[in-house]
Formats: structure tokens, sequence, C-alpha cells
């Protein structure tokens, strides 16, 4: 069975952890050789392991949205794939013919100004109460850092903030920007840690700003901050300070560039910068950037992370 052939290609060669594997009332089990988390997959639809050999990790993604296939842990089932990524790293790229035909997607989707409005529409103009089922109190978008474990997502949000204004603290009467909004969770922090400052932030999220701007408006701070529409590149000033929180993923490596050029000249001489981003192993950089996957076809438009050397370069 053509099936039963491919199924034992994929997961004879994985490392860490067990799969138990029912398809259509056929059952595998594939053992490891090193501890790992342990899966049970139920495959529902037969299509789905098409779907994963036609579009790697974007058919992988849209059969478990379509239930075609159920996990009984999804944060085991995540980091089970993650450890075994070597042994299931060529699935996941999908076929050459995909590859092929999803070029265009990828040039499609490149982050000029114009085509930015439409990513960020894609990913965040969700309605914001889709954001607020799952994030914490104030809506903040963006990895925690957990000192201990124990904090809450709150907590964990605050010790993000303060080990970004850790080395480029605000001093009275900066004049400091945020490029990329979320939902003015850093501004409004920032604005209550250090009271003789004043923010502009910049988003091209029509909800995002909307929410900002009637937050703004509810908090009286109408003098000290305002929420701009506008794309980074359009925009005109001199800070004594600019942050940035897990937006650098949106721009896109044609405008890396483009972004650091716009940055420094938005700096006052003696200006500081500091940013979070997220980065990506080293050794999966190339075949992400130069191919499609479930993060930019469906989670992200025009997404890329770095890599640790692109970053230090």
């Amino acid at each position: 069975m053509i099936f039963d052939r491919y199924i034992r290609r994929v997961c004879s060669n994985i490392v860490f952890g067990e799969l138990y594997l029912n398809v259509k009332g056929t059952h595998y089990h594939f053992q490891g050789s090193k501890p790992g988390p342990t899966v049970s997959l139920t495959v529902n639809k037969l299509s789905m392991l098409w779907d994963l050999y036609f579009r790697g990790s974007v058919g992988l993604g849209e059969a478990y949205i379509k239930q075609k296939f159920e996990a009984d842990d999804l944060s085991k089932f995540l980091e089970f794939g993650a450890l075994n990524e070597q042994a299931f790293g060529g699935e996941m790229s999908g076929s050459w013919a995909y590859r092929l035909l999803s070029k265009p997607y990828m040039s499609q989707t490149e982050n000029s100004v114009k085509q930015s409005k439409k990513n960020i529409h894609a990913h965040y103009d969700l309605g914001n109460k889709f954001y607020e089922e799952w994030l914490d109190d104030t809506l903040t978008y963006s990895s925690g850092y957990y000192k201990t474990g124990e904090e809450t997502l709150t907590q964990a949000q605050e010790n993000k903030f303060e080990s970004l204004i850790k080395g480029n603290e605000p001093q009275p009467g900066d004049h400091i920007l945020e490029i990329g909004s979320g939902w003015g969770s850093f501004a409004f922090y920032l604005l209550s840690r250090f009271p003789d400052i004043k923010i502009d932030t910049l988003t091209i999220s029509r909800e995002q700003h909307d929410f900002v701007q009637n937050k703004i408006h509810q908090l009286g701070l109408e003098d000290r901050m305002q929420v701009i529409y506008r794309d980074y590149r359009d925009h005109i000033g001199q800070y004594s300070r600019i942050y940035s929180i897990e937006m650098f993923e949106a721009v896109g490596m044609q405008y890396w560039q483009t972004y650091f050029d716009k940055v420094k000249d938005l700096l006052k001489p003696s200006g500081v910068f500091s940013m979070q981003t997220i980065v990506i192993f080293d050794g999966l950089f190339d075949r992400y950037a130069k191919k499609i996957d479930f993060h930019s076809k469906i989670h992200f438009p025009g997404g890329c992370c770095l890599a640790h050397p692109l970053w230090r370069k």
C-alpha cells in the first residue's frame, strides 16, 4: 500500500520520543533512540498524507485546521516535531512541484509599503476580541520573559519590558518612538514608569490603532502619547530613544537594510535604539528564507526571522 510505504519512510528516522499513529484503523508505533515526548496521532482522512507530501508544513498545518488528523496533545506534538526536525526536515519543505508553484506567492507578499498593510491586516485585524481570549490583560503580543518559571503571563511581559529598558532607560524630557504599537502595552508601561517623557508609537494595523487611540483618550494621555497610523518608512522625526518589540519579523528580508537605515535617520546623534526580535535556528535559516512554510503562508505573510550569524552582521 502506497500510504503504508510513505508512513514508514517518513517516520522510521525519528530520533527523539515515540509516535503512535492510527491511520483509519491501522496502527503504527515508532520509537526513537533518545528520550522525548510520546505523541499519539489519529488520521481521520487519508488526504492528510497527500497534503504533507505535496505541501509540507503548509499542508500539515492546514490538514490540522481542517481536522483531517488529531493530536492527543498539540504542544507535545509540536515539541516532538521540533526535536525530530532533522528526520522530518525534507518532508516539511513539500514537493519540488509545490516549491516551484509557490515562488510567485513569496514575491507577491514582499513587504512593500502597500503590501505591508495587507500582510498586517491579514494577521492582526482579526478582531480584538479574538486576541483578548488568550493574551494577558495588557494585550501584549510578544514573547514573555520568565525568570523563575513561576510568574504570571503579565509578570513575564513586564520582565521583558524591563530587560528592554535596561541599558536604554528613558530620561526626563525624552521624546521616544516605538515602531510597532501592538495594543499599546509597552508604551503605556513606559509612561507609567517614567512620568516626564513623551511617546509616538507607529502601527499599520487599523484595529490596533483605534484600540490604542481610545485607550489614550480614556486615560487622558493626549498630551504625552500619540498613536500614528503610518509605515515606519514614511515617518519623519528625531527621537532620543527608539524601541521596537517583535516588529522586525514583519519587515521582510528584502527590507532589513531599509529598516536599520530608517532607524538611524530617526535617531538623534546621541540617541539609542533597543529592540527585541525572534530568531530562528542557524541551520534552518537558508531553507526557511527561500521556501514557503506554514508560518509565512498562514501565520505571518511576508514575515522573516533572523538567525544569529545574520544578526551579528
